[in-house]
């Protein structure tokens, strides 16, 4: 128990720890899967939800990939499957066009908890930093406490195979069910260890180590049978960014918004 302690504590201040533990985690994952057979959700219908709004940046894992944009996405699930595909369009000239797809699996491990598998391409349509790349993907696995009307933490572990870098991520987060909506609550943390924030550049590579951290709130209702509206506010920032991540310089805190309409075909 000690030991793997200090490895978890030495995961979050070295990449190679952190290599290791993100490893680790996945075969111990793999190894859970195999033994213990999922529970399944008794509704495996195709279910899809396409949205679109405005928000007043768009931040990734600490870094500020543009200010005000409007941002929509499609997203469906069945059988334990999920897909995404996201759009960025910034509104000023200093952010970054992007689209995003994704797809994972998951698991219910139990009543209570949760794993996930999920892997995304990222596109930067417009990139105009030097040396940085205009496409990369991460592959991310995620273990989750799913238990209803309490405080449910999470963990994951991902890896970008083009910025070669590690990320351990911890959250926690919660929903509560009222007669205006469903609010979330969520704080999350972690840690972003690259071998090259600019891989595309010429010359050595540069690494980055820092920290991200946020907090936001959500209230998501319901206004027709298939329509509803989610506006969402918070703080996010980071400590110790490289500034060549992006166009747009790295700020300890600052404050965001975000109101979309959503359509549940």
């Amino acid at each position: 128990m000690a030991v793997s302690a200090y490895k978890f504590t030495q995961a979050l201040h070295s990449m190679r720890s952190a290599f290791n533990a993100g490893r680790i985690l996945g075969i111990a994952a793999l190894a859970w899967v195999s033994s213990v057979p999922p529970l399944r959700a008794s509704d495996d219908a195709l279910s899809l939800t396409l949205s679109s709004g405005l928000a007043s940046d768009h931040v990734d894992r600490g870094i500020e990939r543009a200010g005000t944009s409007w941002q929509s996405s499609l997203y469906g699930s069945v059988s334990g499957w999920k897909g995404r595909v996201w759009y960025g369009r910034p509104l000023d000239a200093d952010g970054v066009e992007e689209v995003r797809s994704s797809l994972g699996h998951g698991w219910k491990l139990s009543k209570t908890a949760a794993l996930e598998f999920n892997g995304t391409h990222f596109w930067y349509v417009n990139q105009s930093i030097v040396g940085a790349p205009a496409h990369s993907f991460e592959g991310a696995v995620r273990l989750s406490s799913i238990a209803p009307g309490r405080w449910n933490p999470s963990f994951e572990v991902a890896y970008d195979i083009r910025y070669r870098s590690i990320t351990i991520e911890a959250s926690v987060e919660r929903e509560l069910l009222t007669g205006v909506g469903v609010w979330t609550l969520r704080a999350h943390g972690g840690q972003v260890a690259a071998r090259d924030v600019l891989p595309d550049a010429s010359g050595q590579a540069l690494h980055d180590s820092y920290i991200y951290y946020g907090a936001t709130v959500g209230l998501h209702r319901k206004v027709a049978l298939h329509w509803s509206v989610r506006g969402e506010g918070g703080l996010v920032g980071s400590a110790g960014q490289n500034p060549a991540w992006s166009g747009l310089p790295p700020r300890t805190v600052r404050g965001r918004f975000a109101l979309s309409a959503l359509y549940r075909f």
